[in-house]
């Protein structure tokens, strides 16, 4: 983003969207599907952000955090024991109190929470493959949107 900024003397709104899209270009993220024909182009340049925030390491365009792709796999295998799994929703819950939100985890069955993180550690593991980052926003739209 500081580079398009820069170099194309961009604001730092429009300079955010043209790096967002750049990230998407690099990595063949499929944004065609017929699944995700509703979605907008605020919705993809939101989860590009995301994905440029917290998936990435210092060039983005060079490769996403393979540390992170590889503690995914590893926490996936570790997440089938029940007490980490209580402990995760314990750490969970301590956050969003902070936040003021614990509200969203009294909400939250058993079952439903153990599948979001599931689908969460699937999605981060998959980012070490080229083949799950070309169909990441298909992925999430199937995880989270169905």
């Amino acid at each position: 983003m500081d580079i398009v900024q820069r170099n194309f003397l961009l604001p730092i709104e429009l300079a955010t969207k043209y790096a967002n899209i750049i990230l998407i270009n690099h990595y063949r993220i499929d944004t065609f599907k017929k699944r995700l024909a509703y979605l907008k182009f605020s919705d993809f340049d939101f989860m590009a952000s995301i994905i440029l925030k917290y998936f990435t390491t210092e060039n983005p365009l060079e490769e996403l955090n393979g540390t992170l792709a590889q503690d995914a796999r590893d926490f996936k295998v570790t997440f089938n024991n029940k007490e980490v799994q209580e402990e995760l929703k314990l750490l969970i819950t301590l956050q969003l109190s902070s936040l003021g939100k614990v509200y969203i985890m009294d909400k939250c069955p058993a079952n439903t929470f153990k599948a979001l993180i599931r689908n969460i550690l699937t999605i981060g593991a998959g980012l070490a493959h080229s083949k799950e980052i070309k169909d990441l926003f298909t992925t999430l739209q199937g995880f989270f949107f169905l």
